[in-house]
């Protein structure tokens, strides 16, 4: 009787495996569509699941760690762009405040000027101090906008300097480079075309990378070994060509002051801003107040 019921246990059993592994996705024979020497038997089936579950739980486990890993790659990087981006919005209002600054300080000195040219009788040098504060208060020409061409025509120059420069994202030229560095690049250009009318051609686009330099030190010198502002700023033999050597900490305490709030008030100062650190910012504040 015992050997009788030993011999019963597995044919009870084996419908238990059947079903088991039929949720799993096992067929059997007469179902099974694939090879003949792929098919095994439900308890087959059910022991290579066990040894395989191991391994998947392990690779599932791996694979959701890369996931939080590149989601917060992906949340760290949306949180520069969006400072970089508040920030050069701050430079640029920035600048535009410091232009009415001076506009408006630029008035104030003709009206004493013009009070004294009266006071003296001077008729000519009262009709020239005029025309200037007429010149002032007039407001800006409108340009006319023109069509832009279908497709974008580069001067040797520019084509040469971005090859040279790889860190320059330009996509239509076939170069992917750092995004925020040539977002920096693109406000300093657009501040010196306003401010330095003068430089063109190669002497434009290298004052825009020392620039650019100045903020990202890792970017080297530049193709023509042109001094640092910041070595420039200290004085003796480094200065750039027409520096006067006056820094920040010649600047009056107003000034600093101003310095300090517009930082703050326009979100300048920062590593995904517009200037990495305080003392970058405190540079640049005292060349544009000497106008430098």
């Amino acid at each position: 009787m015992a050997e009788a019921a030993e011999a019963s246990t597995p044919v009870n059993d084996a419908p238990n495996a059947e079903a088991r592994a039929r949720e799993q996705g096992w067929l059997p024979k007469e179902e099974f569509k694939g090879p003949e020497t792929r098919w095994v038997d439900a308890e087959t089936y059910l022991e290579r699941g066990e040894q395989i579950a191991p391994i998947l739980r392990k690779n599932r486990d791996e694979l959701q760690r890369q996931l939080r890993e590149r989601d917060g790659r992906i949340a760290e990087l949306e949180r520069k762009v969006s400072e970089g981006e508040q920030s050069m919005e701050g430079l640029r209002k920035y600048h535009e405040e410091d232009a009415k600054r001076r506009v408006e300080q630029a008035r104030t000195n003709l009206v004493k000027e013009l009070r004294d040219a009266r006071e003296q009788g001077d008729t000519d040098k009262e009709v020239e101090i005029l025309g200037a504060i007429n010149r002032l208060d007039a407001p800006p020409k409108e340009e006319v906008k023109k069509e832009e061409p279908k497709k974008a025509q580069y001067s040797p120059d520019f084509l040469a300097w971005v090859r040279e420069n790889s860190w320059f994202d330009a996509p239509d030229l076939g170069q992917r480079g750092d995004s925020e560095k040539t977002a920096r690049a693109i406000a300093e250009g657009n501040y010196l075309s306003a401010t330095r009318k003068e430089l063109t051609g190669r002497d434009f686009l290298d004052e825009v990378k020392k620039r650019v330099q100045d903020i990202y030190p890792e970017l080297g010198n530049g193709r023509r070994d042109i001094p640092s502002r910041v070595e420039g700023s200290r004085g003796g033999a480094s200065q750039g060509s027409g520096g006067s050597g006056r820094n920040f900490a010649d600047l009056p305490a107003e000034a600093k002051s101003a310095c300090h709030s517009d930082a703050e008030r326009f979100n300048l100062v920062g590593q995904s801003r517009a200037f990495k650190s305080m003392k970058q910012w405190e540079e640049q504040y005292a060349r544009d107040y000497f106008g430098e």
